[in-house]
């Protein structure tokens, strides 16, 4: 995925969510995904006949904007997967509304030193280099 971006082989995609494959590739690669709520958009053609599955589909791009204007188009109730009308009158006119290129002034950005998790003595030494 990341080449496709990088090399302007592809402006957005269409992940698919069932375990990390949206927000995994969009960490690893530099770019941005949502993994929308369950019902957010619809599965149809993907998970047909997993009704109770809660995998879902979500936008990837080089940047937020484009994810919100994919997103947009995304969302939305469809009959064919009946998840979506939990959605139902939650949904906004538009994502893009809701972006502000000042959103971050005045935040703090934090680093983490040391993790939480299983990585062992020779990842530790390496990481603090």
């Amino acid at each position: 995925m990341k080449m496709e971006f990088s090399s302007n082989f592809a402006t957005v995609a269409v992940g698919q969510e069932g375990f990390a494959s949206i927000r995994r590739p969009s960490t690893w690669n530099g770019i941005v995904g949502i993994r929308p709520t369950a019902g957010l958009v619809s599965r149809s053609g993907v998970y047909d006949g997993w009704p109770f599955v809660m995998g879902s589909l979500g936008p990837m791009a080089r940047n937020v904007t484009d994810v919100a204007r994919l997103l947009d188009v995304m969302v939305g109730y469809d009959s064919e997967d009946p998840v979506t009308a939990r959605g139902v009158g939650h949904v906004p006119g538009s994502y893009t509304k809701f972006l502000d290129r000042n959103g971050l002034k005045g935040a703090r950005i934090g680093i983490l030193r040391e993790s939480i998790g299983f990585e062992s003595d020779p990842i530790r030494k390496i990481s603090q280099k």
